[in-house]
């Protein structure tokens, strides 16, 4: 079975330079036109455009709906709806051009025409989920907000800039997951006791 028609590589060439010129298309949207009319012509078995009938396109349809994807599961509405558009698009250009005239007409292209159903699932927007009532209540009841049995929360001034400190104390409850590095107590100790006697000193001074 032939794989390769220079007559309808010759039109393909004409149509690829039409996006561009004509129409703007960009790169990627042209490979995935040429992608599309490369499929139509392996189910045609590469027959010449100027061949064209209906009875191809309806071929083709029927094979679209059956083809596995490389995982191995059927094409989906996304990928149908774009390739028989690009299709439709595809033909009736070529039926406006000059030698193809007399074999094709717009009604040609259009059993191109996606179904709608089609259509609906492949431009269908997905909903994000979101977090229910009670998930969300169960996070925050993990949460131990103002349950500490020492807060100290006072703003200093050191070197002429003003600071927050804050010093809670209480049992602890997070994992060791989420405590993450410790720092030795004797550390934190002498650090605490540094920045409250200097928070002391300058509340009386």
């Amino acid at each position: 079975m032939s794989k390769y028609c220079p007559e309808n590589e010759r039109v393909k060439r004409d149509y690829a330079f039409y996006m561009t010129a004509a129409n703007g298309k960009q790169n990627a949207t042209i490979d995935a036109a040429l992608r599309a009319i490369e499929r139509f012509e392996t189910s045609t078995k590469f027959k010449p455009f100027r061949k064209f009938h209906v009875e191809q396109v309806r071929s083709f349809r029927t094979r679209l709906s059956e083809e596995l994807n490389a995982h191995g599961k059927p094409l989906s509405a996304a990928t149908i709806t774009s390739t028989l558009k690009h299709l439709r698009a595809f033909f009736l250009w070529l039926s406006r051009e000059p030698g193809f005239r007399s074999v094709l007409n717009e009604n040609d292209a259009n059993h191109f025409t996606p179904s709608e159903q089609d259509v609906r699932i492949a431009t269908a927007t997905r909903e994000k989920r979101v977090a229910s009532l009670d998930e969300i209540k169960r996070v925050f009841s993990a949460r131990t907000f103002g349950s500490h049995a020492v807060e100290f929360r006072r703003s200093i001034r050191l070197f002429g800039k003003a600071y927050y400190v804050v010093f809670l104390l209480g049992r602890e409850r997070r994992t060791r997951a989420q405590t993450g590095a410790r720092i030795p107590g004797t550390l934190i100790v002498l650090a605490l006791l540094v920045l409250a006697g200097y928070a002391i000193y300058m509340q009386m001074s």
